[in-house]
């Protein structure tokens, strides 16, 4: 079964929700807007139909994130349990993947640059014609 409610996205003070329910539904984000202005604690509320997505920033001197969760699961019960250890492991995924880019990256620039010289070397090489003694010393 498909969840009506899933936590695409939180940090610190901010959670935005991919809710099914106000999917190109104005009037339904609408009623969600003015529900969660209405708790104190909550900064900001920005729902946007065309993308099904809902944006809440909120004090966390007032209110925590499990206080906005169990406002939601209130609306919709079918709401994905959040887990702080499912968000981790993301976050690192996300950095092993970038460091991976970012080696092979590097890798793949040493072996243009390297490829660059040598290129060069032989071109120098071969319109001056240097002598071997100077090819013996390069090797």
């Amino acid at each position: 079964m498909k969840k009506t409610v899933k936590i695409k996205h939180s940090i610190s003070e901010r959670i935005r929700f991919k809710i099914y329910a106000i999917s190109f539904d104005k009037v339904a984000s609408f009623g969600l807007e003015k529900y969660f202005k209405n708790i104190k604690g909550i900064k900001l509320v920005r729902a946007n139909p065309e993308s099904a997505s809902l944006v809440i920033r909120y004090d966390k001197e007032i209110l925590t994130k499990k206080d906005i969760l169990s406002a939601v699961t209130k609306l919709f019960p079918q709401t994905e349990k959040f887990s702080p250890a499912k968000e981790t492991g993301r976050i690192k995924e996300s950095l092993h993947e970038k460091k991976k880019t970012l080696k092979l990256s590097l890798l793949s620039f040493l072996g243009l640059s390297f490829l660059t010289i040598v290129v060069f070397v032989q071109d120098v090489l071969i319109k001056n014609r240097l002598p071997r003694i100077f090819l013996a010393r390069l090797v």
